[in-house]
Protein backbone atom coordinates (compact mmCIF):
# COMPACT_ATOMS: atom_id res chain seq x y z
CA UNK A 1 0.00 0.00 0.00
CA UNK A 2 1.67 3.41 -1.23
CA UNK A 3 0.41 6.51 0.94
CA UNK A 4 -0.72 9.32 -1.52
CA UNK A 5 -1.31 13.01 -0.71
CA UNK A 6 -3.29 15.05 -2.69
CA UNK A 7 -4.28 18.50 -2.20
CA UNK A 8 -7.12 21.08 -3.95
CA UNK A 9 -8.89 17.20 -2.20
CA UNK A 10 -12.11 19.26 -2.78
CA UNK A 11 -12.46 19.98 -6.61
CA UNK A 12 -13.69 18.19 -9.18
CA UNK A 13 -10.45 16.20 -10.56
CA UNK A 14 -8.94 15.92 -6.93
CA UNK A 15 -12.11 14.66 -5.41
CA UNK A 16 -12.03 11.92 -8.03
CA UNK A 17 -8.45 11.32 -8.05
CA UNK A 18 -8.73 10.39 -4.10
CA UNK A 19 -11.41 7.83 -4.86
CA UNK A 20 -9.81 6.35 -7.76
CA UNK A 21 -6.25 5.66 -5.22
CA UNK A 22 -9.15 4.70 -2.50
CA UNK A 23 -10.44 2.47 -4.69
CA UNK A 24 -7.00 1.09 -5.59
CA UNK A 25 -6.66 0.08 -2.21
CA UNK A 26 -3.83 2.87 -1.72
CA UNK A 27 -3.95 4.96 1.60
CA UNK A 28 -4.78 8.93 1.00
CA UNK A 29 -4.45 11.83 2.33
CA UNK A 30 -6.85 14.24 1.33
CA UNK A 31 -5.45 18.19 1.77
CA UNK A 32 -8.51 20.54 1.53
CA UNK A 33 -9.35 24.27 3.00
CA UNK A 34 -11.61 23.78 5.15
CA UNK A 35 -14.71 21.98 7.06
CA UNK A 36 -17.18 23.92 5.60
CA UNK A 37 -16.37 22.88 1.78
CA UNK A 38 -15.34 19.42 2.46
CA UNK A 39 -18.04 16.71 1.37
CA UNK A 40 -15.13 13.58 1.58
CA UNK A 41 -16.20 12.25 4.50
CA UNK A 42 -16.33 8.69 4.53
CA UNK A 43 -15.65 5.70 6.82
CA UNK A 44 -12.65 4.52 4.85
CA UNK A 45 -9.65 3.20 6.79
CA UNK A 46 -7.40 4.25 4.24
CA UNK A 47 -8.61 7.69 3.95
CA UNK A 48 -7.15 11.01 6.17
CA UNK A 49 -8.44 14.04 5.60
CA UNK A 50 -6.17 16.99 6.53
CA UNK A 51 -7.40 20.93 6.70
CA UNK A 52 -4.99 23.29 5.79
CA UNK A 53 -5.04 26.76 4.77
CA UNK A 54 -2.46 28.25 2.16
CA UNK A 55 -0.46 29.65 4.58
CA UNK A 56 -0.08 26.37 6.58
CA UNK A 57 1.17 24.41 4.32
CA UNK A 58 4.74 25.21 5.35
CA UNK A 59 4.03 22.78 7.84
CA UNK A 60 2.58 20.05 5.96
CA UNK A 61 4.92 17.82 7.13
CA UNK A 62 3.06 18.52 10.82
CA UNK A 63 -0.11 18.18 9.89
CA UNK A 64 0.36 14.95 7.86
CA UNK A 65 2.40 13.46 10.64
CA UNK A 66 3.13 10.49 8.46
CA UNK A 67 5.90 9.29 5.65
CA UNK A 68 4.84 9.71 2.27
CA UNK A 69 4.98 8.37 -0.82
CA UNK A 70 3.95 11.04 -3.57
CA UNK A 71 2.55 14.45 -3.75
CA UNK A 72 -0.23 15.97 -5.57
CA UNK A 73 -0.59 19.35 -6.15
CA UNK A 74 -4.07 20.37 -7.75
CA UNK A 75 -4.79 23.77 -5.18
CA UNK A 76 -4.54 26.91 -6.47
CA UNK A 77 -6.14 30.42 -5.29
CA UNK A 78 -7.79 32.60 -7.63
CA UNK A 79 -8.64 29.74 -10.05
CA UNK A 80 -11.71 30.82 -12.08
CA UNK A 81 -12.40 34.49 -10.63
CA UNK A 82 -9.41 35.75 -10.32
CA UNK A 83 -7.62 34.41 -13.22
CA UNK A 84 -5.80 37.59 -14.48
CA UNK A 85 -5.27 39.12 -11.54
CA UNK A 86 -1.75 38.72 -11.28
CA UNK A 87 -1.46 39.82 -6.91
CA UNK A 88 -3.71 37.00 -6.76
CA UNK A 89 -1.63 33.97 -8.97
CA UNK A 90 1.42 34.84 -8.47
CA UNK A 91 0.30 34.48 -4.42
CA UNK A 92 0.55 30.99 -4.71
CA UNK A 93 4.27 30.30 -5.48
CA UNK A 94 5.46 30.81 -2.23
CA UNK A 95 3.02 27.71 -1.27
CA UNK A 96 4.30 25.35 -3.82
CA UNK A 97 7.83 25.87 -2.31
CA UNK A 98 6.87 25.58 1.13
CA UNK A 99 5.29 22.43 0.42
CA UNK A 100 8.25 21.05 -1.31
CA UNK A 101 10.71 21.84 1.77
CA UNK A 102 7.76 20.02 4.46
CA UNK A 103 7.00 17.00 2.05
CA UNK A 104 10.95 16.61 1.69
CA UNK A 105 11.28 15.71 5.48
CA UNK A 106 7.78 13.25 5.13
CA UNK A 107 10.29 11.15 2.12
CA UNK A 108 8.20 11.71 -0.24
CA UNK A 109 9.86 10.76 -3.41
CA UNK A 110 7.77 12.95 -6.38
CA UNK A 111 5.87 15.43 -6.79
CA UNK A 112 3.09 15.66 -9.91
CA UNK A 113 1.81 19.70 -10.05
CA UNK A 114 -0.70 20.27 -12.25
CA UNK A 115 -0.19 23.00 -14.86
CA UNK A 116 -3.11 24.00 -17.17
CA UNK A 117 -2.91 24.40 -20.93
CA UNK A 118 -3.10 28.46 -20.78
CA UNK A 119 0.34 28.21 -20.35
CA UNK A 120 0.09 27.98 -23.90
CA UNK A 121 -2.33 30.44 -24.66
CA UNK A 122 -1.38 33.19 -26.76
CA UNK A 123 -3.51 36.88 -28.46
CA UNK A 124 -2.06 38.09 -31.71
CA UNK A 125 -1.28 41.87 -30.77
CA UNK A 126 -0.88 43.43 -34.52
CA UNK A 127 1.82 43.30 -37.37
CA UNK A 128 1.93 38.89 -36.99
CA UNK A 129 3.43 39.97 -33.09
CA UNK A 130 1.53 37.73 -30.46
CA UNK A 131 2.12 37.28 -27.09
CA UNK A 132 1.50 35.30 -23.77
CA UNK A 133 -2.16 36.18 -22.74
CA UNK A 134 -2.82 33.74 -19.53
CA UNK A 135 -1.97 35.85 -15.95
CA UNK A 136 -3.07 32.23 -14.68
CA UNK A 137 -0.89 30.20 -17.24
CA UNK A 138 2.17 32.55 -16.76
CA UNK A 139 2.02 32.11 -12.67
CA UNK A 140 1.89 28.12 -13.32
CA UNK A 141 4.75 28.06 -15.36
CA UNK A 142 6.71 30.07 -13.17
CA UNK A 143 5.43 27.69 -10.09
CA UNK A 144 6.43 24.86 -12.14
CA UNK A 145 9.90 26.45 -12.63
CA UNK A 146 10.34 26.96 -9.46
CA UNK A 147 9.01 24.25 -7.68
CA UNK A 148 11.45 22.01 -10.35
CA UNK A 149 14.32 23.85 -8.72
CA UNK A 150 13.35 23.21 -5.07
CA UNK A 151 12.48 19.68 -5.88
CA UNK A 152 16.23 19.41 -7.29
CA UNK A 153 17.11 20.94 -3.74
CA UNK A 154 15.67 17.71 -1.74
CA UNK A 155 16.13 15.11 -4.39
CA UNK A 156 12.44 15.07 -5.07
CA UNK A 157 11.21 13.74 -8.47
CA UNK A 158 9.22 16.63 -10.09
CA UNK A 159 6.58 16.20 -13.12
CA UNK A 160 3.87 18.51 -14.77
CA UNK A 161 0.33 17.26 -15.77
CA UNK A 162 -0.70 19.83 -18.27
CA UNK A 163 -4.61 19.59 -18.62
CA UNK A 164 -7.02 20.91 -21.21
CA UNK A 165 -10.91 21.05 -20.78
CA UNK A 166 -11.43 18.08 -18.29
CA UNK A 167 -15.18 16.85 -17.99
CA UNK A 168 -16.68 14.21 -16.46
CA UNK A 169 -19.45 12.47 -13.60
CA UNK A 170 -18.85 14.37 -10.66
CA UNK A 171 -18.29 17.92 -12.00
CA UNK A 172 -20.01 20.70 -10.23
CA UNK A 173 -17.47 23.33 -11.20
CA UNK A 174 -17.68 26.50 -13.84
CA UNK A 175 -15.67 25.05 -16.24
CA UNK A 176 -16.91 26.41 -19.56
CA UNK A 177 -17.61 21.90 -20.12
CA UNK A 178 -19.60 21.84 -17.73
CA UNK A 179 -21.76 25.29 -18.67
CA UNK A 180 -22.27 23.85 -22.04
CA UNK A 181 -24.02 20.62 -21.40
CA UNK A 182 -26.02 22.17 -18.92
CA UNK A 183 -27.35 24.80 -20.95
CA UNK A 184 -27.79 22.35 -23.55
CA UNK A 185 -30.18 20.44 -21.41
CA UNK A 186 -31.95 23.71 -20.46
CA UNK A 187 -32.47 24.20 -24.38
CA UNK A 188 -30.25 27.14 -24.82
CA UNK A 189 -27.18 27.69 -26.67
CA UNK A 190 -24.45 29.79 -24.23
CA UNK A 191 -22.52 32.21 -26.40
CA UNK A 192 -19.74 30.04 -28.42
CA UNK A 193 -16.17 31.32 -30.02
CA UNK A 194 -15.55 30.69 -33.29
CA UNK A 195 -15.77 27.11 -34.50
CA UNK A 196 -12.66 27.21 -36.36
CA UNK A 197 -10.60 27.27 -32.73
CA UNK A 198 -8.77 24.25 -31.98
CA UNK A 199 -9.68 22.81 -28.28
CA UNK A 200 -9.40 19.27 -26.39
CA UNK A 201 -11.83 17.77 -23.77
CA UNK A 202 -10.73 14.91 -21.45
CA UNK A 203 -12.91 12.90 -19.92
CA UNK A 204 -12.16 12.34 -16.29
CA UNK A 205 -11.48 8.87 -16.70
CA UNK A 206 -8.54 9.19 -18.93
CA UNK A 207 -7.20 12.09 -16.61
CA UNK A 208 -7.54 9.80 -13.71
CA UNK A 209 -5.08 6.80 -16.14
CA UNK A 210 -3.23 9.85 -16.90
CA UNK A 211 -2.33 11.41 -13.69
CA UNK A 212 -1.33 7.84 -11.83
CA UNK A 213 0.70 6.46 -14.53
CA UNK A 214 2.94 9.66 -14.09
CA UNK A 215 3.06 8.87 -10.61
CA UNK A 216 4.27 5.21 -11.58
CA UNK A 217 6.52 5.94 -14.46
CA UNK A 218 6.76 9.52 -14.86
CA UNK A 219 10.90 10.70 -15.77
CA UNK A 220 12.19 13.38 -13.47
CA UNK A 221 12.07 17.02 -15.06
CA UNK A 222 9.48 16.28 -17.59
CA UNK A 223 5.76 17.70 -18.42
CA UNK A 224 3.21 15.68 -19.85
CA UNK A 225 0.12 16.41 -21.76
CA UNK A 226 -2.82 14.28 -20.38
CA UNK A 227 -5.61 14.72 -23.27
CA UNK A 228 -6.22 13.84 -26.94
CA UNK A 229 -3.58 12.96 -29.66
CA UNK A 230 -4.92 15.99 -31.52
CA UNK A 231 -6.64 19.19 -30.93
CA UNK A 232 -9.99 18.98 -32.49
CA UNK A 233 -12.42 22.04 -34.09
CA UNK A 234 -14.46 23.50 -31.50
CA UNK A 235 -17.09 22.91 -34.11
CA UNK A 236 -16.72 19.49 -34.18
CA UNK A 237 -16.60 18.77 -30.32
CA UNK A 238 -19.75 21.20 -29.46
CA UNK A 239 -21.39 19.68 -32.54
CA UNK A 240 -20.82 16.25 -30.84
CA UNK A 241 -21.87 17.61 -27.35
CA UNK A 242 -24.85 18.86 -28.87
CA UNK A 243 -25.70 15.64 -31.28
CA UNK A 244 -25.57 13.54 -27.44
CA UNK A 245 -27.46 16.51 -25.21
CA UNK A 246 -29.78 17.99 -27.49
CA UNK A 247 -30.21 17.00 -31.07
CA UNK A 248 -32.10 19.52 -32.33
CA UNK A 249 -30.38 22.66 -30.43
CA UNK A 250 -29.42 25.22 -33.31
CA UNK A 251 -25.67 26.52 -32.59
CA UNK A 252 -24.40 29.70 -33.11
CA UNK A 253 -20.58 29.78 -33.22
CA UNK A 254 -18.52 33.32 -33.11
CA UNK A 255 -21.22 34.83 -30.50
CA UNK A 256 -18.21 35.39 -28.15
CA UNK A 257 -15.61 36.97 -29.45
CA UNK A 258 -12.60 35.98 -27.94
CA UNK A 259 -9.41 36.04 -29.95
CA UNK A 260 -7.16 34.28 -27.34
CA UNK A 261 -6.13 30.81 -28.29
CA UNK A 262 -3.82 27.64 -27.02
CA UNK A 263 -0.85 26.78 -29.28
CA UNK A 264 -1.50 22.82 -28.73
CA UNK A 265 1.59 22.52 -31.49
CA UNK A 266 3.88 23.61 -28.87
CA UNK A 267 2.75 20.90 -26.06
CA UNK A 268 4.74 17.71 -26.82
CA UNK A 269 1.75 15.66 -26.53
CA UNK A 270 4.25 12.15 -27.51
CA UNK A 271 6.20 11.95 -24.85
CA UNK A 272 3.03 10.75 -23.05
CA UNK A 273 2.61 7.91 -24.95
CA UNK A 274 6.65 7.38 -24.93
CA UNK A 275 7.47 7.31 -21.53
CA UNK A 276 3.94 6.47 -19.58
CA UNK A 277 1.84 4.24 -22.25
CA UNK A 278 -1.01 6.45 -22.35
CA UNK A 279 -3.57 7.44 -24.98
CA UNK A 280 -6.88 8.28 -24.27
CA UNK A 281 -9.33 5.45 -24.29
CA UNK A 282 -12.70 7.00 -23.70
CA UNK A 283 -15.18 7.56 -26.26
CA UNK A 284 -16.47 10.92 -26.62
CA UNK A 285 -20.20 10.64 -26.95
CA UNK A 286 -20.36 7.81 -24.94
CA UNK A 287 -18.39 9.93 -21.90
CA UNK A 288 -20.90 12.43 -22.58
CA UNK A 289 -23.94 10.59 -22.42
CA UNK A 290 -22.76 9.60 -19.22
CA UNK A 291 -22.25 12.99 -18.24
CA UNK A 292 -25.65 14.19 -19.23
CA UNK A 293 -27.13 11.76 -17.15
CA UNK A 294 -25.26 12.19 -14.27
CA UNK A 295 -26.43 16.12 -14.52
CA UNK A 296 -30.01 14.84 -15.12
CA UNK A 297 -29.88 12.83 -11.90
CA UNK A 298 -28.25 15.41 -9.68
CA UNK A 299 -31.11 17.96 -10.61
CA UNK A 300 -33.60 15.12 -9.67
CA UNK A 301 -31.85 14.49 -6.40
CA UNK A 302 -30.92 10.84 -7.05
Amino acid sequence: MRTIAINGANGFIGKCLCQFYLDRGDRVIAITRGKEKDDLRQKKDNLKIVFAKYEEYKNMDQLIGEEIDSFYYLAWSGYGTATNDYNVQTSNIPFICDTIKAISKMKCKKMIFIGTCQQFQYEEIGNGVRQKSSVYGAAKTYGEALGKIEAAKYKMEFCTAIFSNVFGVGDRSARSTNKIIRSFLNNKCPLLIDGETLFDWTYIDDALEGLALINEKGKNGQCYYIGGEKARKFSDIISDVRDVVNHELVLSYGTLIDKKYIDYSEIDKKNAKKDLGFMAKSDFKESIKKTMEWVIREALGE
